[in-house]
């Protein structure tokens, strides 16, 4: 945040040569934790978000502590093969499943290009939700949480055991045996 930055480097200099003092708490504050990203009551997708929990601690009033559960995380399966969002078919597969929180918030700006630090961490929005000529945020990093699994596309055939189409791939360091790449063994 530049504003925050700018006024850390005057505060700083303002600062330089007093001493520290303690603000004087006032009576009645209560210790709560509210979700960083909503600054409101914690949930488990708050604090399963990838990023960490989300949780932060405050000293508040009481008449001032939210009541209302945090209503921008929510849970989503991410598949173990392909660290991506998991589809209705992974769990077929028996393939593992975790689940982690995102960020379910739809924001759009009359401009094209804007990033916002958390994008990658948040569900990407739907083509038909856009409209009026406005444009999603664009992600930082291409987070593969934003992504679909492309393993598990479609349903296993029946009477088949539920493998995933991933090949084996061998470490020839861990397998001396194994060949290489190129046809030569490994050392």
């Amino acid at each position: 945040n530049p504003s925050l930055a700018m006024w850390k480097k005057v505060m700083t200099a303002v600062h330089k040569d007093l001493p520290a003092r303690d603000f004087k708490e006032p009576e009645g504050l209560v210790g709560c934790t509210v979700c960083a990203d909503s600054g409101l009551r914690m949930t488990e997708a708050c604090q399963l978000d990838s990023r960490g929990s989300r949780g932060t601690s405050l000293r508040l009033f009481k008449s001032d502590v939210p009541y209302a559960a945090c209503n921008v995380h929510v849970p989503v399966k991410i598949c173990s093969e392909s660290g991506k969002r998991a589809t209705e078919y992974c769990e077929m597969y028996e393939t593992p499943v975790s689940i982690v929180g995102m960020l379910s918030i739809n924001r759009t700006f009359p401009v094209p290009g804007v990033r916002v630090g958390d994008e990658a961490y948040a569900l990407p929005i739907e083509d038909k939700d856009l409209a009026n000529g406005y444009y999603p945020a664009e992600p930082w990093d291409a987070a593969p949480l934003r992504e679909t699994c492309d393993i598990h596309t479609q349903p296993p055939v029946p009477g088949e055991s539920p493998e995933t189409t991933v090949e084996e791939v061998r470490d020839p360091l861990a397998d001396p045996n194994a060949q290489e790449s190129n046809g030569a063994t490994a050392p």
